[in-house]
Parts: structure tokens; sequence; C-alpha cells
């Protein structure tokens, strides 16, 4: 706990990671909140995943293309964008509550997302210059674990405003929640234009400008894995709204969601305080395997208790496969291109939990929750056979950022 209390002591990282954390809130609600409030106006648990799935491809679509413009012109326009978010929520909470159309909700979810503020992969691309390179792993560690709060607290939240209100609720809160905090986390995040490393001008023209950092293999294949992988968290998270609404209460759903998000937490803050032996690439594979091998068996729960234990056991792999692909993101793209590269591998997580929302819905309707839940195991594995298959492409000797693997060489052998 040392090594973190220093992290945030540092100047500006508490407000930064606060900000982040606030700003993460959005979507952790959102994702509950369109399902039930949907849900509820429509009686369709397709069409309630299908507005979420857009909301959440909204997000994966918009998210590079704000990621690029922050490594060109710098962070300040999170702000604006921030309050065009918080806007589209606010029409999207009344569209949901006065209209069942596909053709409304679906493409207002679609922009809503897509006007998502990506402070979480801005701070990301900025540890190097917030913390000493010592420190990294446990600052990726922390910065996941602020991210499983958010996702903790935002179910949680939105249980307790379909308690007390209605899930509209939870759209305009959590708009308000990213107006402010991007509003605070521009003025005090580092500038990234400030750095010459990320200003100057990547070999190879104009093909890699065009293309960014998906130019280079291995980060597609990390790309392609984490898509694949995070298909589970959709089809969990549906699957686990059907499981509720099977037993009559809307909020045991937020409840059992927050405890999968607890379990991330507490495996993040455990992952980031012990020394890593071994490559990176390698601890990557071992926790992508474990997210699907633990994800199966949520497919057997019956009483609330056994789900519960179940997701706790769930949630405990994702923070070591989320926070090692954060550190190879370093590996294998170049620092001009840094914030962009992280919103992409936050595309990944968004648009697989996207698709495997969708998918989730229908085969609820059609099947049974257990059936969703099995079906993102199903797409997990060929995320996880994908990085075995390619795994070279990850290795050391495949960096594109040498100064990355001589730091996580120096670290590990301390």
């Amino acid at each position: 706990m040392r090594t973190y209390l220093e992290i945030v002591r540092r100047p500006d990282v508490g407000v930064l990671l606060a900000c982040a954390m606030a700003v993460r809130l959005s979507p952790a609600m959102n994702s509950l909140a369109i399902v039930l409030l949907v849900a509820d106006a429509s009686g369709s648990f397709a069409l309630a995943g299908g507005t979420s799935g857009a909301f959440a491809l909204g997000n994966a679509i918009g998210a590079p293309l704000i990621g690029r413009l922050c490594d060109r012109r710098g962070l300040r326009a999170l702000a604006p964008i921030g309050t065009l978010h918080m806007l589209l929520l606010v029409g999207l909470a009344v569209a949901g509550t006065s209209s069942t159309s596909p053709l409304l909700l679906v493409p207002l979810a679609l922009v809503a997302g897509g006007t998502y503020p990506p402070t979480g992969p801005a701070l990301r691309s900025r540890w190097p210059a917030l913390v000493p390179r010592r420190q990294l792993d446990a600052a990726y560690a922390l910065d996941g674990v602020s991210s499983s709060v958010a996702f903790v607290s935002g179910p949680l939240v939105t249980a307790v405003l379909v308690e007390l209100a209605e899930p509209a609720w939870a759209l305009p809160i959590s708009g308000v929640a990213v107006w402010i905090a991007s509003a605070v986390f521009v003025r005090r995040v580092p500038n990234p234009q400030a750095s010459p490393a990320t200003t100057a001008t990547p070999a190879g023209g104009r093909a890699l400008e065009l293309t960014g950092p998906l130019r280079w293999p291995g980060f597609r294949l990390l790309i392609v894995a984490s898509l694949a992988i995070s298909f589970l968290t959709g089809t969990v998270e549906v699957g686990v709204a059907a499981y509720a609404d099977d037993r009559g209460s809307h909020s045991l759903a937020g409840v059992l969601i927050g405890l999968w998000s607890v379990s991330t937490a507490l495996a993040g803050l455990t992952f980031g305080a012990v020394a890593r032996r071994g490559s990176l690439d390698r601890t990557h594979r071992i926790a992508s395997l474990a997210v699907m091998a633990t994800t199966v068996p949520v497919a057997l729960a019956g009483a609330p208790w056994t789900m519960a234990l179940l997701l706790l056991l769930s949630g405990a792999a994702y923070s070591p496969m989320m926070i090692t692909a954060n550190r190879l993101v370093e590996r294998l793209t170049p620092p001009s291109q840094r914030t962009e590269a992280y919103t992409w591998l936050l595309t990944s997580f968004v648009a697989g939990t996207a698709g495997g929302a969708a998918a989730a819905g229908f085969v609820v309707d059609h099947v049974d929750w257990q059936a969703a839940v099995l079906a993102g195991a199903a797409i997990g594995a060929l995320g996880c056979a994908v990085l075995l298959a390619w795994r070279r492409l990850l290795a050391p000797d495949a960096a594109v950022d040498r100064t990355a693997v001589t730091g996580e060489i120096a670290v590990v052998a301390e």
C-alpha cells in the first residue's frame, strides 16, 4: 500500500484519478440503466441489449477519433465533448421513457456513446510523465482499480436510483459527472504536446499517419484478442440482468455486477503490489485464459448467493488481464501515438462488450441467460487461441518502443 500512497501524493495524480473515475461512472451507470430502462418500456431484452450495445459501439467508434485529436491538438477538446455527452444523455433518458422505437433509441444511443470523453486513455498515456518507471506497474494497477471502483459504483448507484425513482435518472446524473470531471481533468493533466517525444513525426510517412497505432502487428493482435475476450463482459452483464429479472428484482442485477467488480478491484490492488516475475506477454496470456475459464461456471449459478460467489471468482482475473494489456501498449506503440493507442484498447474492450450485450439480449429472448453466458465464453476462448497462436508478436523482440522493454526488464530484475 505504501507504493500506492506515494503515487497518489505525487502532484495532480489524486485529482486526475478522481476525475477519471468520475467520468468512468458514465458507462458503468448507463450500460445497466439503458438495459433496465428499455426493457421496462418495451418488454424486450433484445431491444434493451441492442440499445445498450449501440451506446457502447458509439463509444468504440468515437474514442479513437477523439484520441487522435488529443495526440495532435492536446486535451482541451475533452471539456466541450463532455458537455455534449451530458446533453445527449439527457435526450436519451427522455426518449427512453417516451418511445420504444429502435429507429429512435438505437441511433441516439450510438451518438451519445460516440461523444464519451476518453479521460481514462488520456491519463494512461501520461503515466510515464507522472510517476517514475519503477512505479508504472503499480500506477496502471491503481488506474485499473480506479476504473473498477467506478464500475462497482455505477451499477450500485443505478440500483439505488431504480429503487428510489426510475432507471432514466441514472443517465442525466452520469452526464453531469462527466461534464464537471472532464472540465477539471483538462486543467490538471500534463499536456502531451509539451513533450517532444509525443510531437515528433513517426517514421513511416503518410501510411503511418492514416493507420495510426494499428500499423503495428503486435498492437493489432492485442486489440483483436481483447475484443474477443471482452465479449464476455457484455454477455455476463446482460445475462445477470436477465437472471435478476427472472427472480423479480432489478436491483439484484446492480448488486451482483457490483460484487463482480469488487473482486476485480481487489485483484488489481494485489497484482499491482506484488513484484511481477516473468515476461509481460506471458503474464497477459495466463490472465486472459483465467478470464475465460472462470466465466464458464457463472452459467451454472442457481441461488443468488451462488451467483455472487461465482461472479467474485470470475472478476478476479479481469484486473491482471487489463493491467498487462495496458503495459503492452507501451511496448507495442511509439510515444507519439499513445493516447490514440489507449483509446483503441478501450475501444476493443467496449466494442467487445457491445457485441456481447447485443448477442446476449438475442440469446436471452430466444433461449435463456445461461446460454448467453456460455456464448460469451466461446468467443472469449477464440481470443485466447489468437494470443497463443501468434504470441511472438507480443514478445520483447517484437517491440516498437525498445525503451519500454528495457524498463520492464529493469523493473522485473529488481
